[in-house]
């Protein structure tokens, strides 16, 4: 009698047996729900909370001379290298400030 490994249906090709899950046990499961997966609520703390719903200051920023030639000339050069790239849906909202701060 031959004791191939093609007559053992149960015997793989190199003589093993094939590997299963059962010996690996059960799965690991958690129990604690905070911070694991997917919540379509975020949890926030009271901190939070009231600086999410008090209203905005009505301040407007004052910007000296300064700050306006450094924020055109930016805005100028972002204007020229967004045209020269090819990003031309950026070109307009920079144009835009520009022709305001200028």
């Amino acid at each position: 009698m031959n004791n191939s490994s093609r007559d053992l249906p149960w015997v793989g090709r190199r003589g093993r047996r094939p590997r299963h899950n059962s010996s690996v046990g059960a799965a690991e499961t958690r129990n604690d729900n905070y911070g694991h997966g997917f919540h379509p609520y975020r949890l926030m703390t009271h901190a939070e909370l009231v600086r999410a719903t008090e209203p905005q200051p009505d301040i407007q920023p004052e910007v000296d001379a300064r700050e306006r030639f450094l924020a055109t000339v930016f805005l100028r050069r972002c204007v020229t290298w967004c045209a020269r790239v090819g990003r031309y849906d950026r070109v307009p909202g920079a144009a835009t400030l520009y022709r305001r701060l200028a």
